[in-house]
């Protein structure tokens, strides 16, 4: 009988059948606690490149989506602002129709309803110049001439 050192074919055979399992359950963890099914360019070259490219594309869509939001925002509160810019030249018609509905004979009746008028028309001017629709504000240079008519 002859000795044999590091020839046991069968022993030699199973380690390597098992190295390869363990090298496969291995990456099967390592896909399952990613969730993904390519996390290295050894997995598949073609699919890493094509998964990269959607990745960066949603990134993209996404920052799309944050700007649009900001948007909708900001014409929220424009809209909010011309609410309050109604109201105030509503006001101001209200206390028009008043004064020339009481026959404004009264001096002193007359001067108030002047200086609410012209408090009010101030106050939309400036909001008006608050309001960016065009980057410049919006063209409030017809008030004067409404408070010249008031």
């Amino acid at each position: 009988m002859g000795l044999r050192i590091n020839q046991n074919i069968s022993t030699l055979t199973a380690a390597k059948t098992l190295q390869a399992r363990q090298k496969a359950l291995s990456k099967s963890l390592d896909r399952l606690s990613t969730g993904q099914r390519i996390n290295s360019g050894a997995d598949d070259p073609t699919g890493l490149i094509v998964s990269e490219n959607i990745r960066v594309q949603s990134d993209g869509l996404e920052e799309n989506i944050q700007g649009n939001r900001r948007k909708v925002n900001e014409f929220r509160t424009e809209d909010v602002k011309l609410g309050d810019i109604f109201d105030q030249l509503r006001s101001v018609r209200t206390q028009t129709l008043e004064a020339l509905n009481t026959g404004g004979s009264d001096a002193t009746a007359r001067a108030a309803n002047q200086t609410t008028a012209q408090s009010s028309v101030s106050t939309v001017t400036k909001a008006l110049k608050s309001i960016d629709t065009t980057g410049k504000g919006v063209d409030s240079s017809g008030l004067s001439a409404i408070f010249r008519d008031l």
